[in-house]
């Protein structure tokens, strides 16, 4: 479980330092971690030290989502999107609330502003970032405890506008 724990905190941190970038060698990278944590997640799980492993993989899977989505943020990438909708379709009785959550906030992140937004990497919208996507999320719906859900939002701090304005050369008066 330390390994998990350990990979998935290198590549949160490997998403906030390319958050918005929409780098395809970041996001292949990503996503081949991902596609492997959705392998280990779907095991059986006999005994009661698969269950808890089980759970420290599910919690790795979702924050290994919410860093694939920041890289891509706003590009509404087809290649993230497929892997993110796995994890929105998942209604066993195991999967918590606060996977459900992980997963629509991966979603949104992918999407954000409908393609005219995206994350940038200043201070604060790194530290923004990190306290959104803490790692740390609820078991239901009215857990307050060991997350503040108001905190969630903070990834609003690093949002940034993408305009691209085309010119031809004969257009640009200099």
């Amino acid at each position: 479980m330390p390994f998990y724990n350990i990979l998935t905190g290198v590549l949160l941190a490997l998403g906030l330092r390319f958050a918005g970038s929409q780098s395809p060698v970041v996001r292949d990278l990503l996503v081949s971690y991902l596609d492997q944590f959705l392998r280990l997640s779907r095991l059986p799980c006999p005994h009661y030290d698969a269950r808890v492993t089980l759970n420290s993989v599910r919690n790795c899977l979702d924050v290994i989502a919410l860093a694939t989505a920041s890289v891509m943020a706003g590009s509404g990438d087809l290649i993230v999107l497929r892997r993110l909708r796995s994890l929105h379709g998942r209604t066993d009785k195991d999967t918590p609330f606060g996977s459900h959550m992980a997963s629509h906030m991966a979603i949104g992140t992918l999407f954000l502003g409908g393609g005219t937004m995206t994350f940038g990497t200043s201070d604060l919208a790194v530290a923004g970032l990190c306290i959104a996507f803490y790692p740390l999320f609820p078991g239901d719906v009215l857990d307050n405890k060991t997350h503040l859900q108001a905190l969630r939002h903070l990834w609003v701090l690093a949002v940034e506008g993408r305009c691209l304005v085309a010119r031809t050369g004969e257009s640009v008066v200099g």
